[in-house]
């Protein structure tokens, strides 16, 4: 699903696998990351790209993580980023692992040239 507008989010689910949430590239557009949200059930990491370059790189330990009430899985955030990608390039973000469930969600939004 995405915003309307300029303002975007995608989202993905991995069942005994990882997610990968990917925006498109656009023609005369700079996508802007400003928010990773995902949760799952099994320890990984978490890889942020700029295209194919990974840019954020960071290990999850669930152990470490407070269970919400209403999600069976701990979750986890990372706000504020504003993490620019190439002019014309997708940009993407991938939890590598799950057992039974996981989602990954980007949102961000588009400058276009």
């Amino acid at each position: 699903m995405e915003m309307s507008g300029n303002n975007w989010y995608v989202t993905a689910a991995g069942t005994n696998a990882g997610a990968t949430a990917t925006k498109a590239a656009v023609t005369g557009g700079i996508h802007v990351i400003t928010d990773v949200y995902f949760f799952s059930d099994k320890d990984g990491t978490l890889l942020v790209y700029d295209g194919t370059t990974v840019v954020i790189e960071a290990e999850y330990d669930i152990s470490n993580e407070v269970h919400a009430t209403s999600w069976t899985w701990p979750k986890a955030y990372i706000t504020g980023m504003n993490l620019q990608g190439t002019l014309g390039g997708a940009v993407s973000a991938t939890y590598d692992a799950s057992t039974a469930d996981c989602r990954i969600t980007i949102t961000g939004y588009t400058k276009y040239y």
